[in-house]
């Protein structure tokens, strides 16, 4: 795939990630049946150093054993698969900001920083659309918004986050995609819903403001 050598080639070697997002998607790798060590080989990575919470690995490892597991399933929806699993784990984060937040204004000023949380591959932020909250993921490398992997994995999680986390339900509006449109969007329709545009400027969910 040469768009994804031209991404690969573009990375700032300096950038790394934490053993976190790796473990999330070696943890979904293994649930799927694949061979974890064999990808985690081709990947570069050493599954022995997966164990140390504060290790960083080059975020280019990180975007090829999500290619290579994408491959190996032929499943182009597996950064929504993903991004289910990283809402998951991260249900002690948001009830401890459940109980200590009393609106969704309060969240969005405690939202964590993805840079802490996960290193050097980008940041959700938000913003006003008249009445409506953008919850905009923003990656260092825009290049990656052309693959599906990392965008769906956010939105993903992030949808999972905001509709559970209010007493009166936060609703995904709409959402919008920087990669071209699927053949099959009826998975992103199920996470979603059915106002999705393609080929955007970012990757965002667009969602009911609650006081």
């Amino acid at each position: 795939m040469a768009s994804g050598a031209k991404t690969t080639q573009l990375i700032d070697p300096k950038w790394t990630v934490y053993a976190a997002p790796i473990n999330t998607l070696l943890q979904v790798i293994e649930q799927l049946g694949l061979d974890s060590r064999a990808l985690l080989t081709s990947a570069g990575l050493d599954v022995t150093e997966l164990t140390i919470p504060d290790r960083r690995f080059p975020v280019n490892s990180y975007y090829r054993l999500f290619q290579l597991a994408a491959d190996a399933t032929n499943n182009p929806d597996i950064g929504l698969v993903v991004g289910r699993v990283t809402y998951l784990k991260g249900l002690n984060i948001q009830l401890y900001l459940a109980r200590v937040c009393k609106s969704f204004k309060d969240y969005l000023n405690l939202m964590p920083s993805q840079h802490i949380l996960r290193g050097d591959i980008g940041q959700i932020t938000a913003h006003r659309e008249g009445e409506l909250v953008e919850l905009r993921w923003e990656p260092l490398m825009p290049e990656t918004g052309r693959k599906r992997f990392i965008s769906d994995e956010m939105l993903a999680a992030s949808a999972g986050i905001f509709t559970s986390l209010c007493v009166r339900p936060v609703q995904v509006v709409k959402a919008h995609f920087t990669y071209a449109q699927p053949g099959d969007a009826s998975n992103l329709e199920d996470i979603f819903g059915s106002n999705l545009s393609f080929a955007q400027p970012y990757s965002s969910l667009f969602l009911t403001a609650r006081p």
